[in-house]
């Protein structure tokens, strides 16, 4: 080799070795590193005692087998030897209070901090995590059985529930009872065995647990024999069904754990095992939850004792956990309320057409039925007797007849019901006028009930029925109220309303007297006790245009404020129109008066009068008096109020006055005026007040150029709450010729009343469709009722139709009445149709809502009663309260009604040239013909 080459040979070997080196670099970084060593999951964060707690984990990474274990975990968790064989992992259990050394209740709480550690002895992973142990919750579900009916069997499940005992047997159980004297004192003990009926009540346990869980219960009562009412001493009734025991069951009488001759009627169940108190009776027992089960039942007897009782309570305590671990909460006792339903007869008392009040004059008798519902083997007695709230007094003010075999009426107090029978008839007689007496500021009423009192506990009794008892009010103006018996000339009334303990309100003016406007106030007994003068002659009123003068009345509470005390006021409002002399058009007087009980012992004085109007004409239509007070008059204007557009004609309006003090005195304010128009001419129906937001009803010739317009005539209702707000009109559209005269509204529904020569029906159109109206002609003019939601939804229309749709039927007035409505008018032919027809005669009519809708104008009997009386409307289901009342005389209109406690209809009738109040009960007797 030569020298020179030396140098060369040398480069090349180290170029080879870096080469080498480099491709040994290149292959190495050609392998993917190891991943970290991952746990996967994170595990429940509760367990509980007895019950198994379990997690599989998984876990990823690392180059080799991967090892577990856990660090700071509690004794009783523990790793199994068996690894995850879907993936790497490893599964964690243990059941708390049992393994790891059956600590019990000390394995209770939290641990915190509890590491799983897995490695594949390189790398390590971690997962830290805490758990709490909890108790496991016994509870029981709250039940309601009924005496005497066989209960459902609960559903059955496919897991983790008991047997579902059989309960379509009869048990059988011996009581002692009381037997009371008509006093209430007891003159015997009596035994009797019964038959019971098992129920169950369910028992849960919140986690289904690894042992057997075994409790005791037992039934518990507030029943106490000693807890009797005031002034009497045991035993007696009034202590067994005294006001502190009469909500509560009688352990051993009312209901059993386990009837004293239930064991070989209705066999064992394996689970349950019933423990006899001191006297032998079963009223406790044991029940054992399986392994795995989270519902039991403990079967008990409801005793069919054939006493009338009120819904009785009682109670099933968990009193002890007798094996397991299980938890009855922080007092080692859990409690649930029960109750049981009695199922013995009930009686229900109804008026001869099957309502629930009526109103009878001084003097007057009247028979009802009892009616007796339920089943029953035996003769079933019930004893009457006056509610405590009633302000008539059973014996003094009234008193209960019943009819002798003989046919007499005789003062009785008990009703009889033999087997078969089931209907009773017993008669009210109202003291007469010679002897009766009422001090009182109010009409005298009476509650008649059946006596829950006296009927608790005595077999075969009644029970009341829960709904109302049967309302009887006593009324004593039982002659017609004669307002003007020298003819129109002398005063001509144009509306009433009644308020202040029935007080008849009734407003008008005078026409030879300069056209005086006055409002009379006559007693519940028709003695007129104040003429108050709202206007003095020569006032300027208008007659020939609108309705005034209206008069609208209110009571309501205020607090007085130097003493504090709250009481009734009782105010009055008037409204009128009167020439107006600036603009030659009209304009409206309103008055409003308020009672004081100082002034003359007592009367209505004037608090403020205003003066209203716009540049055109303004006829007010309706009134009425707020919550607060403040008046609020609605009509039809051709001008247009302050901050408010005109649509052209006449266009409805709704404006409230408030009184507003100025020192020591009222002046009155206009607060807001709100003008709707269409290109129609509107009127006012009628305006509610309500709290604060009017409501206006009437209708309109055209509703089309206005909000929410149909572009037909028909009837419109909106609410506004000030001058400016959005109103929205809900609206129905009638014939042309047919106006809407009268409307009424309440919390949830709006009634127009009209006349014209239409017959509107309701059509439920089924599938979804909104209900509609359906039309069709009449041979003659007729009323109608057409009814809609606040929010504008259909709800009913009825017809208003002389019997042989003949004749002109023409109506005035709608007001509500005991969740009816009411409404009053003229016909020239048969409203009723046993009535004579000598012209044209006066009618009222009651319209029950419960009826089907149409049922009234389609289905109306053949009435029974003379042209002067009522007329009952038959129809299934509800109870019908329908009626339709005729005069007897000739040349007669009712014009205006009002409403007295839903039990009075006071109405202004016109008889030839004399105006009359006439009152009308609630099943449409004339109380004062």
């Amino acid at each position: 080799m030569r020298a020179e080459n030396l140098p060369r040979i040398l480069s090349a070997t180290r170029a080879v070795v870096a080469l080498s080196i480099v491709l040994i670099l290149i292959g190495c970084k050609t392998e993917k590193d190891p991943d970290p060593v991952r746990v996967l999951g994170s595990p429940p964060k509760n367990a509980y005692l007895g019950v198994e707690y379990s997690y599989n984990f998984g876990a990823d990474g690392g180059e080799g087998i991967l090892d577990y274990s856990l660090t700071n975990a509690p004794s009783w968790l523990a790793l199994e030897d068996i690894n995850n064989k879907a993936r790497q992992g490893v599964i964690m259990r243990g059941v708390p209070g049992l393994t790891g050394g059956n600590r019990g209740e000390s394995d209770l709480g939290t641990t915190q901090d509890i590491n799983l550690v897995t490695t594949d002895g390189q790398a390590v992973g971690l997962e830290p995590f805490d758990i709490n142990v909890k108790v496991n919750p016994l509870s029981l579900a709250s039940e309601t059985f009924v005496e005497g009916e066989r209960a459902e069997p609960p559903e059955e499940f496919e897991t983790n529930q008991c047997a579902i005992p059989d309960i379509s047997l009869n048990g059988e159980h011996t009581i002692t009872y009381n037997e009371y004297a008509s006093d209430g004192s007891v003159v015997s003990v009596e035994q009797a065995t019964l038959p019971t009926r098992p129920v169950l009540v369910r028992i849960l346990l919140d986690q289904p647990s690894v042992t057997e869980i075994s409790v005791a219960f037992s039934l518990e009562s507030n029943f106490n024999e000693n807890n009797c009412d005031t002034d009497f001493a045991p035993p007696h009734q009034r202590c067994d069904q005294s006001e502190s025991n009469e909500d509560d069951a009688v352990i051993g009488r009312d209901v059993i754990a386990l009837g004293s001759g239930s064991q070989q009627l209705l066999g064992d169940i394996d689970y349950l095992f019933y423990e006899p108190d001191s006297s032998g009776a079963s009223t406790s027992g044991v029940v054992t939850l399986s392994p795995g089960t989270t519902e039991c039942f403990i079967r008990l007897e409801v005793i069919e004792d054939g006493f009338p009782e009120r819904t009785e309570n009682f109670t099933v305590r968990l009193t002890e956990v007798r094996s397991g671990l299980a938890s009855l909460g922080r007092r080692d006792t859990y409690a649930k309320a029960m109750s049981i339903e009695d199922n013995e007869p009930v009686v229900s008392l109804k008026t001869a057409q099957g309502g629930s009040r009526d109103t009878l004059n001084i003097g007057q008798s009247k028979e009802f039925t009892a009616v007796l519902t339920g089943k029953r083997s035996d003769e079933i007695r019930a004893k009457l007797a006056s509610r405590g709230s009633s302000s008539a007094i059973i014996g003094t003010d009234f008193y209960t007849q019943l009819q002798s075999p003989g046919g007499i009426w005789e003062d009785a107090d008990e009703i009889v019901f033999p087997v078969g029978t089931d209907e009773v008839t017993f008669r009210v007689q109202i003291e007469d006028s010679d002897s009766f007496s009422n001090l009182l500021s109010d009409d005298k009423f009476a509650l008649i009930e059946i006596d829950a009192t006296y009927q608790a506990g005595r077999p075969n009794h009644a029970r009341g029925a829960n709904d109302a008892p049967l309302r009887i009010s006593l009324n004593e103006l039982t002659s017609p109220l004669i307002v003007n018996g020298l003819g129109a000339e002398e005063f001509m009334p144009t509306d009433i309303s009644v308020e202040q303990n029935g007080n008849i309100f009734v407003a008008g003016y005078e026409p030879l007297n300069g056209d005086r406007i006055v409002a009379r106030i006559y007693s519940r007994q028709g003695e007129l006790i104040q003429e108050v003068e709202v206007a003095a002659p020569g006032n300027g009123f208008v007659a020939d245009i609108s309705k005034g003068p209206l008069i609208a009345t209110s009571q309501r509470d205020v607090r007085d404020p130097v003493t504090g005390a709250e009481g009734p006021r009782y105010e009055f409002g008037v409204a009128y129109n009167i020439s107006s002399v600036e603009t030659d058009g009209m304009d409206i007087v309103i008055s409003k008066f308020i009672f004081d009980p100082d002034s003359n012992g007592g009367e209505y004085t004037r608090s403020w009068e205003i003066s209203s109007g716009t540049t055109g004409d303004d006829a007010v239509q309706a009134i009425d008096v707020n919550s607060v007070g403040n008046i609020v008059i609605a009509g039809a204007t051709n001008g247009a109020w302050p901050d408010q557009a005109s649509a052209g004609n006449f266009d409805s309006f709704v404006q409230t006055i408030d009184g507003v003090l100025d020192g020591s005195e009222v002046t009155p304010q206009v607060s807001s005026t709100r003008q709707v128009g269409y290109t129609g001419d509107e009127q006012v129906a009628g305006v509610t007040a309500g709290d604060s937001i009017p409501l206006v009803m009437g209708w309109s010739s055209n509703l089309e150029g206005g909000p929410d317009a149909i572009g037909e005539p028909g009837g419109f209702s909106y609410s506004v709450s000030s001058s400016s707000s959005n109103v929205t009109v809900n609206q129905v559209a009638t014939e042309l010729g047919d106006r809407i005269v009268s409307g009424a509204s309440s919390s949830s529904d709006i009634w127009f009343l009209g006349n014209g020569r239409t017959q509107y029906l309701f059509a439920d159109r089924g599938n979804g469709a909104a209900p509609s109206y359906e039309r069709e002609p009449l041979s003659s003019e007729a009323g109608f009722v057409v009814g809609i939601s606040r929010f504008g939804n259909i709800r009913k229309a009825f017809s208003l139709n002389d019997k042989d749709d003949s004749q002109r039927d023409e109506f005035s007035d709608i007001i509500l009445f005991n969740g009816d409505l009411v409404v009053s008018g003229l016909t020239e032919g048969r409203f009723n149709s046993s009535a004579e027809v000598l012209g044209q005669h006066g009618v009222v009519s009651r319209i029950s809502l419960t009826a089907e809708p149409g049922e009234v104008a389609a289905t109306d009997s053949e009435d029974t009663s003379s042209g002067d009386e009522a007329s009952g409307d038959e129809t299934s289901g509800e109870y019908n309260s329908s009626w339709r009342y005729q005069s007897s005389l000739s040349d007669t209109e009712v014009l205006s009604l009002a409403n007295y406690r839903d039990d009075e209809i006071t109405a202004l009738v016109r008889s030839s040239k004399d105006w009359q109040i006439l009152l009308f009960g609630p099943e449409g007797d004339s109380l004062n013909p």
